[in-house]
């Protein structure tokens, strides 16, 4: 089970090889549509997770188009796109001031 402290803001790992602390980050590199409509979502292994395959989550679009959460994150993620990190492109962007952002009218 996904707990949200495993993707959280401050979750960081280990890199084994250079003994460096990373952030995690849910990044656009792990979100993908498909031609039918469906959100996949690759999770990195977590903390129960021993063979630290990871999991995937897949969710299908919804009948009604003003409630389907997967056109809604496509949305938002082209039209923050011109605006998003290069070096770990998050899925979603800051909600902590400073932003680090320039959204305004015209970007969203």
């Amino acid at each position: 089970m996904l707990r949200p402290s495993d993707i959280a803001p401050h979750a960081v790992t280990l890199d084994a090889e250079t003994l460096q602390v990373e952030k995690i980050v849910l990044s656009t590199d792990q979100v993908s549509f498909d031609k039918e409509g469906t959100l996949t979502i690759r999770f990195h292994g977590i903390k129960n997770d021993y063979s630290r395959e990871g999991f995937v989550v897949s969710i299908p679009p919804s009948s009604d188009p003003s409630l389907d959460p997967v056109n809604a994150l496509q949305v938002y993620i082209q039209r923050t796109e011109c605006i998003r990190p290069p070096n770990n492109r998050p899925v979603f962007l800051s909600l902590v001031k400073p932003y680090r952002s320039n959204l305004n009218l015209i970007t969203i």
